[in-house]
C-alpha cells in the first residue's frame, strides 16, 4: 500500500513543481510600417514585443496586442490591420483626410521576483487639439502566464494608499492644486510595475488631472513598500 501511494504521489508532486517554477522567454520585436493609405507627413514608428515560449508567451503576446489595437481605436485584430483601419478611415471624412497621423510605439520588459512586467508607450495623433501620448504596464505571473492586478501583487492595500498618497506629493507638490481630486483622495494607479527600485506607478493624462499636467510617474522605494507586496511572487528580505 506504502508503494502505491509513493507511486500517485510522485506524478502529483512532478506537477506541482512545474507548475510552480518560472518560465523563461524570449523576445523579437515586431516592426510595421504601412504601406497604404498613408501621407507624406504621417509619423509611423510602430514597435512592438512578440514573446517566444509556452504558456507565459502566449499570453503576454494576447494581452499586449489586445491593448494597443485597442489604443489605436480597432480592437479585435492584429496590430497591423488596426493601424490600417484608422488610416483608411481617415479618408471617409473631408475634414481628416489632410491630416497627418501618429501612431508611435515602443516597449520594455522587466522582471523582478515571479512577475514580469510588460511596459508600453504610445503616442497617437489622429486629428483634434494635440495627440495623447499613453503608458501601460502589463504584469503577468513568470509561472502561468496570468496577468495579475494589484491586489495580486500586493497584499496591504490599505498601507499601500497611504504610501502612495505621501509618495505623490513628494515628487509633485506642483501639481496638488491642479487635480481633479484632493491627494488625500488619490486612488492607486491602474499603472505600475515592481523591480528593483521600488513601486514604480504612473498617472496618465486625464486620469487624476487635465491634460495640461501630462503623465505622471514616481518610485515608492523598496525598503518603504516591500512590506506591502505578496511574499508569494516577491522575495523578501
Amino acid at each position: 500500500m506504502k508503494r502505491k501511494y509513493l507511486l500517485f504521489l510522485l506524478p502529483v508532486l512532478f506537477l506541482f513543481s512545474c507548475e510552480n517554477r518560472v518560465q523563461k522567454i524570449e523576445w523579437d520585436s515586431n516592426e510595421y510600417v504601412p504601406a497604404q493609405n498613408t501621407l507624406a507627413d504621417d509619423q509611423m514608428n510602430i514597435a512592438y514585443p512578440v514573446a517566444n515560449g509556452k504558456s507565459l508567451a502566449d499570453s503576454v503576446n494576447h494581452h499586449v496586442v489586445r491593448t494597443l489595437t485597442t489604443l489605436i481605436g480597432y480592437p479585435g485584430g492584429d496590430v497591423s490591420a488596426s493601424v490600417d483601419s484608422l488610416l483608411a478611415e481617415r479618408f471617409d471624412n473631408e475634414y481628416t483626410s489632410h491630416i497627418p497621423y501618429s501612431v508611435n510605439t515602443d516597449w520594455q520588459t522587466d522582471q523582478f521576483g515571479k512577475v514580469l512586467s510588460v511596459r508600453l508607450s504610445t503616442y497617437i495623433f489622429s486629428g483634434g487639439a494635440h495627440g495623447l501620448s499613453m503608458e501601460t504596464y502589463l504584469n503577468f505571473d513568470m509561472r502561468n502566464g496570468r496577468l495579475l492586478g494589484l491586489s495580486d501583487m500586493i497584499s496591504d492595500t490599505a498601507t499601500l494608499v497611504g504610501l502612495n498618497r505621501e509618495a505623490f506629493l513628494e515628487s509633485h507638490s506642483d501639481l496638488s492644486g491642479m487635480l481633479f481630486i484632493p491627494v488625500d483622495e488619490l486612488p492607486l494607479p491602474e499603472n505600475f510595475f515592481i523591480d528593483e527600485s521600488g513601486f514604480n506607478a504612473y498617472y496618465n493624462s486625464y486620469e487624476i488631472g487635465p491634460y495640461s499636467i501630462g503623465g505622471n510617474g514616481y518610485v515608492i522605494p523598496l525598503e518603504i513598500v516591500a512590506r506591502t507586496l505578496n511574499p508569494e511572487y516577491f522575495p523578501q528580505e
